[in-house]
């Protein structure tokens, strides 16, 4: 007898166009200095507070401070196609990890980095896509749920490592 599958049926639009998008905006991701941000930003840079951010985000000239720009940036003007209807918004989801995990990082000191850069819709796109429904305020929440364990699990390395 046949497995059922458990997999959710999808009630995408998706076009062939906007698979042929997305596949751009991944080769856009292989670039050696976009690969070297995304590094920093998903890997490398797990921030504690609003000061972490402030400061990244407000260095400029530095090269972290260019990574941080590069990187969100380049996920909200994808995230931009999707709010302006340009690429069907489930397709996109299911490739966007990276855009949520990012975004985890930074929501919960959105409004004070956007004061200090004097910039109040600063990933707006971003910010709506995600929290613009309760499926991706759960991704973003799981995400950070994630993200808390990756701190607390390095900070037990470092504190053993002395």
């Amino acid at each position: 007898m046949a497995k059922k599958s458990s997999a959710k049926k999808s009630t995408s639009k998706a076009t062939a166009a906007d698979a042929q998008i997305l596949m751009q905006l991944y080769d856009l991701r292989r670039e050696a200095k976009m690969r070297e941000a995304r590094d920093y930003l998903t890997v490398q840079f797990f921030p504690e507070s609003a000061e972490d951010f402030i400061k990244l985000a407000t260095t400029f000239g530095s090269r972290e401070n260019g990574y941080f720009r590069q990187v969100f940036s380049y996920w909200n003007m994808a995230a931009s196609l999707v709010v302006q209807g340009i690429v069907d918004k489930e397709l996109f989801n299911i490739w966007s990890t990276e855009m949520y995990f990012v975004w985890a990082k930074i929501q919960p000191h959105i409004q004070e980095v956007r004061a200090a850069m004097g910039i109040p819709d600063f990933l707006q796109n971003i910010e709506t896509l995600v929290e613009g429904d309760a499926a991706g305020r759960e991704r973003r929440e799981m995400l950070q749920r994630r993200q808390k364990k990756i701190r607390e699990v390095r900070a037990a390395a470092a504190a053993g490592g002395r």
